[in-house]
């Protein structure tokens, strides 16, 4: 299973509250992020492009939920690079004295997130080809799209998305994060005057920082949420609707609903990401989801 859960980078969002206690039709009369609604991008979601009313869900879009219990999530993130500059010059030709320079450096970043929830609902909802067109021709949304288009008129490519999925974290719970970034350099000349001095000087230094931050949420807040890709291509004539997951931090391994067809980014390269979801649903059901390298 593909991740496609994205997790917000600040979680003041509030969940919407539905005119129905079915949820008939999506209709919802609070909430600052809602399941249909449009953004500019997952990494960005400011900002939010259908403000007000938003169309009633055609027939065919079932709100399907669940809830989990005692949720708690980690993920760590590792990135390292490191390189060596090395020469030989000669200073006294005569004598055949040769100064040899070696210089390694390495720099490291571990970064790792993480939430603790007491009770976690999600709500998730396919969207119908119907509902994406009059999202589509909302004011706001045109706008957008029309904003972000190629100059050339025949070089009609844009892209959109709406939420399809939310995470949202009820009667609060904690978040944190801490980032540990390592530099260093090591090495030093060696000196070669044959049958006088063969001598080598090395040195090292090496930093370390490390920023730790956490938090108590108050209240019910969306934490992470799920997304469907609406774009246009060059040579396409009609818009086309995919699940995005690229930069995706959470599995959805454990919904119900099969992921639809997803599209693969040519090239795409991420960090390696560790990832351990343990999570009740209802009573005495335990969920541990682990992925691994993508």
């Amino acid at each position: 299973m593909n991740k496609c859960w994205f997790v917000l980078q600040q979680s003041f969002y509030t969940p919407p509250e539905y005119a129905s206690p079915r949820k008939a039709r999506g209709k919802t009369v609070t909430g600052d992020l809602r399941l249909g609604d449009i953004v500019p991008s997952p990494a960005n979601i400011y900002p939010i492009l259908t403000q007000g009313t938003l169309p009633l869900f055609s027939p065919d879009m079932r709100i399907s939920s669940t809830q989990l219990c005692e949720f708690v999530w980690d993920t760590t993130s590792e990135r390292e690079n490191g390189g060596t500059i090395g020469g030989g010059v000669p200073i006294a030709a005569a004598a055949g004295a040769v100064v040899n320079a070696e210089i390694s450096a390495e720099f490291k970043k571990t970064v790792t997130n993480w939430a603790n929830f007491s009770k976690v609902d999600i709500e998730v909802v396919q969207p119908s080809r119907s509902y994406i067109e009059e999202v589509l021709a909302l004011p706001d949304v045109k706008d957008c799209i029309e904003g972000n288009k190629l100059p050339l008129p025949f070089l009609n490519k844009w892209t959109v998305f709406v939420v399809t999925g939310l995470m949202i974290a009820r009667t609060g719970g904690t978040i944190g994060s801490s980032q540990t970034t390592t530099q260093g350099m090591s090495g030093g000349p060696d000196v070669d005057v044959p049958g006088v001095i063969n001598a080598k000087f090395q040195g090292s230094h090496q930093r370390s920082i490390e920023n730790n931050k956490s938090a108590e949420i108050k209240g019910d807040r969306v934490w992470a949420v799920r997304f469907a890709k609406v774009y246009k291509g060059l040579l396409r004539r009609r818009w086309m609707q995919t699940e995005e997951t690229a930069g995706a931090a959470l599995d959805g391994d454990y919904e119900e609903e099969s992921v639809h067809e997803v599209l693969k980014y040519e090239g795409l390269r991420l960090d390696t990401e560790i990832v351990d979801i343990a999570a009740t649903e209802g009573e005495g059901n335990k969920w541990v989801f682990v992925t691994g390298d993508l």
